[in-house]
């Protein structure tokens, strides 16, 4: 992994660890990270919109509360990946390993660790899940209206 790419996520656990007061946000939309190693990666709230993830290994990743909105995952391994909160509106998580993956919601806390009543769902509306492995995955209070191929109707499960 390139240097920049390090300082990027390094940036961002910052960002999120401090509540927005020191590092950055992540911003990695449209960017193109397919057939990257980013087993246990920590990029909670980042925006990985349109990113090519095609093929990356993404075991034991944190993407809690990621916009990975019409993201390309065919192929990714999200195995023991912690998405709670996660947005994947149109993205193709086609062939995707997403064995024991974690794809509920998760409840907003304030910057004080107290709970603020809300909860964000894990958005799957109109993604592209053919073939995706999700042996043992936790998908409890999941938004689940999936589209199995780019030509059907979404289907409530």
């Amino acid at each position: 992994m390139s240097a920049g790419l390090q300082a990027l996520f390094r940036d961002h656990a910052l960002w999120v660890n401090s509540n927005g007061d020191d590092g950055e946000r992540a911003g990695l939309a449209d960017t193109s990270l397919a057939g990257k190693d980013l087993a246990g990666i920590f990029l909670e709230a980042a925006d990985l919109s349109g990113c090519d993830l095609s093929g990356a290994v993404l075991t034991r990743a944190h993407l809690v509360l990621a916009n990975l909105r019409g993201a390309n995952l065919a192929g990714a391994d999200l195995s023991f990946a912690h998405l709670s909160g996660a947005n994947f509106d149109g993205a193709d998580l086609t062939g995707a390993r997403l064995v024991h993956t974690q794809l509920g919601s998760i409840e907003l806390l304030s910057p004080t660790g107290q709970p603020l009543g809300r909860r964000v769902f894990t958005k799957l509306s109109g993604a592209n899940m053919t073939g995706a492995d999700l042996t043992h995955a936790h998908v409890s209070d999941a938004e689940l209206a999936i589209a199995t191929d780019p030509d059907s109707e979404p289907t409530n499960s």
